[in-house]
């Protein structure tokens, strides 16, 4: 009747990870209900996947965010002049070895990189912004922040904190056709929050 997503990563490849984020949000749409939980983290490409759930939470201990993309290049020209080791490319096409981890990143090769991550943070913050219903300014001035609790939720970017026991176990016992709705998930908050409380030893 739903299917859970139990996420703990750090992020990932770019490529494809868009269009998986696409397909989780169809499905939710149009087939059934899709509940996703960073059970610890759900960071960079791990995070664009949790968003396309219909409704995404995140335990008391677990982080989210870092709405950003890296790319490095590392240039071993002197390990290699100090081993003795001299590259020579042939190549057909100016910019053929523009990466090459032989050579130092040229002024316009390092332009290129950056136009591309550049490219792609603008897609990723989008998606974010879609998914979860906020303004892509909102997003970018997170920084590519790790994000931890309240802050999480505050700025929406999960719908509540809850352990990943408590959250299978209500979607279990409960008519979950349909998902959440936002009275329901307000109570089962409420719910969870006392049931916290309770658990917590007194000394």
């Amino acid at each position: 009747k739903a299917i859970l997503l139990d996420i703990d990563s750090g992020g990932g490849e770019v490529e494809g990870n868009f269009e998986l984020a696409r397909m989780i949000r169809t499905i939710d749409v149009n087939h059934k209900p899709v509940v996703a939980i960073a059970n610890g983290q759900a960071f960079s490409g791990a995070f664009s996947l949790g968003v396309a759930a219909g409704q995404f939470f995140v335990t008391p201990t677990g982080g989210v965010g870092s709405v950003g993309v890296i790319m490095q290049h590392v240039d071993f020209s002197k390990n290699n002049a100090m081993n003795g080791i001299q590259v020579t490319n042939i190549t057909s096409g100016e910019h053929k070895a523009d990466f090459s981890s032989d050579f130092p990143l040229s002024e316009s090769a390092k332009e290129t990189l950056q136009k591309e991550v550049d490219r792609t943070a603008d897609m990723f913050i989008g998606l974010v912004a879609e998914m979860r219903s906020i303004s892509e300014d909102k997003v970018r001035a997170t920084e590519a922040a790790l994000l931890f609790g309240e802050e999480a939720v505050n700025i929406n970017f999960v719908d509540g904190m809850v352990s990943f026991e408590d959250l299978l176990e209500t979607m279990v016992g409960s008519n979950f056709v349909g998902g959440f709705t936002k009275e329901q998930r307000m109570g089962t908050m409420k719910f969870l929050k006392k049931k916290s409380d309770a658990d917590v030893p007194v000394e």
